[in-house]
């Protein structure tokens, strides 16, 4: 019973201070503590060698406590974590091994990090895979995200550091979220203590998990190179935070009443986490876990959004830099075709964009343009020959190996993650033959775009190279944002391409996504509350009811399992992290228009 009240109580703590911990991924000089003693993950558990902690604890313990001072030491150089098999609930996970590796086992890495002003900072903020040598058959790699050092007086000559990451693999698009936390010294660390307490919709790994454990790490002090450009780097990306409030700062500006409906008919348990921007600031509820809020802003793998956030937006940038006969390029003019059939002589970056390549998605598919899914996935033979291949020869060569639809391309709407995909691979050979042959699409977008927005740091899956060149962007899915990156990028579409008066993306595409007609191609098979909904340029068009009853369209990104950005009129944004993997109702946007209506009334 005590036991619980203190989780209670914990629980009640972090929800108070989840703010703070979000709206910045670093703290001050002076330590910002919890308020609570210190009574879980204590030194003498993290000295141990071989302890296993018999379960998870409230996370709010990953942070200072009350007590808490500045660090005693300050960390610069490199650990290397050992594979360690992870404690599970379950405890036996259904997906036990995939192409020989295993879920189960929490991956062996190298990451340099350096502290500074109460800030733990990792080198590299990029998807991370294992060396072989290292990995110990883990099927994750994993993204590490800056946390705080500070100390605490019954550590005695030790300081104390924590730190969020991300379990994930390059072939799928689900995060784990977890944190992880330790002491150190000058010459020294502890055993790492972490657990993994949320999660987006998963695929290959179809277990819902928690993990936890503690493992060993060696820590070799060393310099960083180009320390003092990485360390200007991250107060510029401190300060270049979005404005951000608790939600019940929202619920008191508009009411609570008007916000009821935002999660619509989706199981509760399904969500992970919400966030509304208005009038540019970010309304945010925490990340609830079983353990408590998640104590650190946490990067999502948020699936098909990617698809608005990299193809679509990269075909922005490159029309914006060499004009809008960018959409009319053909594909095979830039990719080698080797299909069977003539489907692909005509099909442009624009149809690939708009889903309208008139491609199947195998032998079986339904060649009634108005039947059958305009999803057009059979989860078989086809679709996983393509979605296993590594290299980009081989991911490249299945896309061709499907019979087109007899209706050809820009006419019928079908969706496809093959086409994002084969899209992904013109765009960034197209700029290849403009920038040369070490010209890289995500590349060009985090110096031209991302970075001049704020957001500095932005992994992406790609393929897997054996030769160690970097890997083709996959672009259907593998985009690992923040809530703070989601919200910049909805607001740089809402600003028609323009940040701070530089014109990044072609305007006039751009208005013709925040449109309020109706636009692109039905989906005949999908549906809100409202009617019909159409698909265009990545993105998806929700009907909804404006003053006097008129009909007018939102447009959103959509991701598996329910990861949604509405991007609505009078300067409202609205975002859900879900992870309804068999709940379509998670993926329904209704409620989020519905509340943003009732906030300021769509006009059109």
């Amino acid at each position: 019973m005590r036991d619980l009240v203190r989780l209670l109580f914990f629980t009640f703590i972090t929800s108070m201070l989840v703010t703070s911990a979000m709206a910045s991924d670093t703290i001050p000089q002076k330590v910002k503590n919890t308020g609570i003693m210190r009574s879980k993950i204590v030194a003498t558990d993290l000295l141990k060698q071989n302890f296993k902690p018999e379960k998870p604890v409230c996370n709010v313990a990953f942070l200072p406590a009350q007590d808490s001072l500045a660090a005693k030491h300050s960390f610069q150089g490199e650990l290397m974590f050992t594979a360690t098999e992870m404690q599970t609930s379950p405890d036996k996970l259904k997906s036990e091994n995939i192409w020989g590796l295993k879920p189960k086992v929490f991956p062996g890495f190298k990451i340099a990090m350096f502290d500074l002003n109460g800030a733990l900072v990792p080198v590299s903020r990029e998807i991370i895979v294992p060396d072989p040598d290292l990995r110990g058959g883990s099927f994750w790699e994993i993204i590490i995200s800056p946390g705080k050092v500070w100390s605490e007086p019954g550590d005695n000559d030790w300081s104390r550091a924590s730190f969020p990451f991300v379990l994930m693999n390059s072939i799928e698009g689900e995060s784990h979220n977890g944190v992880a936390t330790f002491l150190f010294n000058d010459k020294e660390i502890s055993q790492v203590r972490y657990q993994l307490v949320q999660q987006t919709s998963p695929f290959y790994v179809v277990d819902y998990f928690t993990a936890w454990g503690q493992l060993s790490v060696q820590y070799t002090p060393q310099k960083i190179a180009n320390l003092d450009q990485l360390k200007k780097s991250f107060e510029q990306e401190s300060v270049a935070k979005l404005p951000t409030a608790p939600w019940r700062k929202l619920e008191e500006l508009v009411g609570r009443e008007k916000l009821e409906y935002y999660n619509g008919a989706m199981d509760p348990n399904d969500l992970v986490q919400n966030a509304f921007i208005y009038k540019g600031v970010m309304y945010v509820q925490a990340s609830q876990t079983a353990y408590g809020d998640f104590p650190y802003p946490p990067r999502y793998g948020v699936w098909s959004m990617t698809k608005s956030c990299v193809p679509s937006l990269t075909l922005l940038r490159l029309a914006q830099k060499y004009g809008a006969e960018v959409f009319d390029l053909k594909i095979k003019d830039y990719v080698e075709v080797t299909a069977n059939h003539d489907g692909w002589e005509n099909v442009t970056f624009l149809d690939a964009i708009n889903m309208a390549t008139g491609m199947a998605n195998s032998a079986d598919s339904n060649t009634d343009p108005k039947g059958g899914s305009t999803v057009d996935y059979v989860f078989g033979g086809d679709y996983y020959a393509w979605y296993e291949a590594r290299s980009a020869a081989e991911k490249t060569a299945e896309v061709f190996k499907v019979p087109a639809y007899p209706w050809g391309p820009g006419k019928v709407m079908r969706y496809r993650d093959r086409t994002m995909y084969i899209l992904g691979v013109a765009l960034n050979n197209f700029l290849k033959t403009k920038e040369g042959p070490s010209a890289d699409t995500w590349d060009m977008m985090i110096s031209e775009v991302l970075r001049p927005i704020g957001i500095f740091h932005a992994p992406l899956q790609r393929t897997y190279e054996k030769d160690g060149q970097k890997g083709t962007p996959l672009s259907a899915y593998g985009f690992f944002p923040t809530l703070d990156d989601l919200a910049k990028i909805g607001l740089l579409i809402q600003n028609k391409g323009m940040h701070n008066g530089q014109q990044l993306l072609h305007g006039p595409t751009v208005e013709t996504i925040l449109s309020q007609e109706k636009r692109g191609l039905p989906m005949y098979d999908k549906t809100t509350i409202f009617g019909d909904m159409y698909y265009e340029k990545a993105y998806w068009r929700a009907p909804a009811k404006g003053i006097e009853g008129k009909t007018v369209f939102v447009p959103f990104m959509r991701g598996w399992g329910g990861n949604l950005m509405v991007i609505m009129p009078n300067d409202m944004i609205g975002l859900r992290i879900s992870k309804g993997w068999t709940n379509k109702k998670a993926s329904d946007p209704s409620g989020i228009i519905e509340t943003g209506n009732r906030i300021e009334p769509f006009v059109k």
